[in-house]
């Protein structure tokens, strides 16, 4: 027997991110991208938004700052900025940024016709696949213009 329950249902058991499968993709001469349908049983990957994983990120960065005067108003305003990344930091942000935004997937084999695992070192291997990453970047894409469309039509219906 199912109870009726009145009010908001949060399902913190589900799985956080959207399916994709995936589709092929060709950059022409002119440098655009043509985007292929995805095959009948095509591979799938669960991603999701990279947005507040960035931000968290560069929260975090050292800042450097200084003191410089402004021209115009004649005041030392403080200006602050985060540090450049050294070549093994950025490596491990962009693996550890794979490995947030990519929660899982199924399907995808290599050479040998073995199953390939979802970790980061897999993660980070695959998003050096040019087909893979701009496979990755337009899901990423369609992820955060579907959350800037349904953010207009929540504030136009108040």
């Amino acid at each position: 027997m199912n109870k009726k329950i009145e009010g908001t249902v949060f399902d913190f058991g589900a799985e956080d991110g959207a399916w994709f499968s995936f589709f092929t993709s060709k950059v022409n001469d002119d440098g655009t991208v043509d985007y292929d349908e995805p095959e009948p049983n095509a591979g799938r990957v669960c991603l999701k938004p990279i947005d507040t994983f960035i931000e968290s990120y560069f929260e975090k960065r050292k800042k450097e700052s200084k003191f410089v005067r402004n021209d115009k108003s004649r005041a030392m305003e403080r200006v602050q900025w985060s540090k450049d990344q050294t070549p093994k930091e950025r490596k491990e942000y962009q693996a550890a940024l794979w490995d947030h935004a990519i929660v899982g997937w199924e399907n995808f084999f290599d050479g040998k016709k073995k199953p390939i695992e979802c970790t980061i070192e897999t993660k980070t291997k695959m998003m050096k696949v040019p087909m893979f990453d701009r496979f990755i970047s337009k899901c990423l894409k369609t992820m955060s213009e579907d959350t800037v469309k349904r953010a207009e039509d929540l504030s136009e219906n108040l």
